[in-house]
C-alpha cells in the first residue's frame, strides 16, 4: 500500500549531521518543536527518506525541504510502533498560538518511521491548499478521534485520504 523504505545507517549519520548542525535552545518555547532533538532527528531521517526515494536534493529552507518537479514539498515525519493503517493521522502542526501556519510549501509529503529508525513508509502527499481545506483543526489541548494533541495547534487528515505515491 505505502512504499516502504529501509532506513540504512548512512541515512541516520546524514540526519545527525544535520542534527548537529543546529544548536538547541533548551529555554525556547516549546511551541517550536524543532527544538526538541528526537523530533529534529526523526523530521530529518524522514526528508532524507524522501530525498533519496525521489532522488533528489536537500533545500532544507523553513518554508520547505526539497524541490520535486519545481513542486516546493514540505516532509512531515512522525515515528510510530508500527506500520501505519489507513486511520492513522498526516499531521501539520502549527507555530502560531492563535491558529494555522501555512508554510510557503506548495506540497506536504507525510512519512511514517518506525520508532527504532530501521523502515519508514511514504505515506501519502497532498498540495498544502487541499490538505487545509479537507483537514480538521484543532486547537492546543483538544482532541482528535481520542488523541490529545498537547504541544500546538494543528490540522489532521486520515492518511486514507492522501494521494498515494507510485
Amino acid at each position: 500500500m505505502f512504499p516502504e523504505i529501509k532506513i540504512t545507517d548512512g541515512m541516520r549519520e546524514r540526519a545527525k549531521a544535520k542534527c548537529d548542525k543546529i544548536k538547541i535552545d533548551p529555554t525556547k518555547d516549546k511551541r517550536r518543536f524543532g527544538s526538541e532533538g528526537k523530533r529534529l532527528l526523526e523530521g530529518y531521517i524522514g526528508e532524507i527518506v524522501v530525498m533519496d526515494y525521489y532522488g533528489v536534493e536537500d533545500v532544507d529552507d523553513y518554508e520547505y525541504d526539497i524541490i520535486i518537479n519545481e513542486v516546493k514539498v514540505d516532509v512531515k515525519t512522525i515515528s510510530c510502533k508500527f506500520k501505519p493503517a489507513p486511520n492513522f493521522l498526516a499531521v501539520v502542526n502549527s507555530c502560531e498560538i492563535d491558529g494555522e501556519h501555512r508554510q510557503e510549501a506548495d506540497s506536504y509529503i507525510f512519512v511514517r518511521m518506525r520508532e527504532d529508525y530501521k523502515v519508514a513508509w511514504i505515506v501519502g502527499y497532498m498540495m498544502c491548499e487541499r490538505f487545509f481545506d479537507l483537514s480538521t483543526f484543532v486547537e492546543k489541548g483538544g482532541t482528535f478521534d481520542g488523541i490529545k494533541f498537547e504541544k500546538a495547534n494543528t490540522n489532521v487528515l486520515p492518511i486514507e485520504n492522501l494521494y498515494q505515491v507510485g
